[in-house]
């Protein structure tokens, strides 16, 4: 399965596994928090949100509120111990180095408190977290935070972590989803144009942009440094079958495409489906980004804890790894 579950309907996808830092405590109620490191030296340089990077389906950019002086609302003076804004919990923001893995926590620490409450002693955290693979929430475990070519903004991290732990317990919509790829996007901007070499994924890559350091059996990275281009136009060949990387940007279906098997073998960039379409279990192929796991068609909710439920999400988590079926 690609780049793991952008909502709790994608489990297999959840079972493919590297690991994460801190954590967020937020319940159900909302408690504010703070999530990650509260050091705010950041390891990468800090800047502005970009007002084109990561635009909504609607065509509005991250709402990344600005003072007059054009600072970001969420930005402390010492560009670490960044506040999310009203629409979430107030957080800090971890370092760059640990964005990426506080991304996957926030994300397992929000389910594993909308399963249990306030007493969320049964899920099994690790194991959420380990589900999410090489790629992480978003894409976000792409990102090679190491490698000198990611622009960081602790503003837009903040509200990115404060955005997931405000989401609301039992139904997650396309717009939770959306706003979410908006401002956790906006959090690591690629500061290699179209033609530089260097890069090690499109998060390298000034977007709209893609690291073309791919193998030519679909999307498996060959390891080494790449070249960043422009991304492929839908009907244009594409090669990353795993996160769709090349077709729109950081995968996160922005434009709507996806990166699809041809039927004569080669790979194509292919329009994302409307609601009501199949999606073959397949979120990537949704422009909702959520396809339902009872309907296999594309939706504009999906469940995402269902404490009620024995035999979903919840139940799947609070079942300890070693106890079977």
């Amino acid at each position: 399965m690609r780049n793991l579950a952008r909502t709790s309907l994608m489990l297999g996808a959840l079972l493919s596994a590297s690991g994460a830092l801190a954590l967020v405590a937020v319940g159900c109620g909302g408690d504010d928090t703070s999530v990650g490191s509260t050091d705010g030296s950041a390891d990468g340089t800090s800047m502005d949100a970009s007002p084109d990077h990561h635009v909504g389906k609607d065509g509005e950019a991250a709402d990344a509120k600005k003072h007059k002086d054009g600072e970001s609302e969420a930005e402390s003076d010492d560009g670490g111990e960044s506040e999310a804004s009203d629409d979430g919990p107030a957080v800090d923001a971890p370092t760059l180095a640990d964005f990426p893995n506080t991304v996957n926590t926030a994300w397992c620490q929000r389910l594993a408190d909308c399963c249990d409450g306030n007493d969320a002693g049964a899920f099994q955290l690790s194991e959420c977290i380990s589900g999410f693979g090489t790629a992480g929430w978003l894409n976000v475990s792409l990102a090679n935070t190491k490698s000198g070519h990611i622009a960081y903004d602790p503003a837009n991290a903040a509200k990115c972590l404060g955005d997931i732990g405000a989401m609301s317990c039992g139904t997650l919509s396309s717009t939770a989803i959306e706003q979410q790829i908006s401002t956790c996007g906006q959090a690591m901007v690629g500061k290699l144009d179209v033609g530089a070499k260097g890069c090690t994924s499109a998060w390298d890559c000034a977007p709209p942009a893609y690291c073309d350091n791919f193998e030519a059996d679909g999307g498996v990275v060959d390891g080494g440094t790449g070249t960043c281009k422009a991304l492929a136009a839908a009907g244009s060949p594409c090669q990353d079958l795993l996160s769709s990387t090349d077709c729109s940007e950081i995968g996160n279906g922005h434009p709507d495409n996806f990166c699809s098997p041809g039927d004569g073998g080669g790979a194509v960039c292919t329009p994302e489906f409307a609601n009501g379409v199949a999606c073959n279990f397949a979120f990537y192929q949704c422009q909702s980004q959520i396809c339902d796991n009872t309907t296999g068609l594309c939706q504009s909710t999906t469940i995402f804890s269902d404490p009620g439920d024995a035999s979903i999400v919840c139940a799947f988590y609070n079942t300890p790894v070693d106890a079977g079926p």
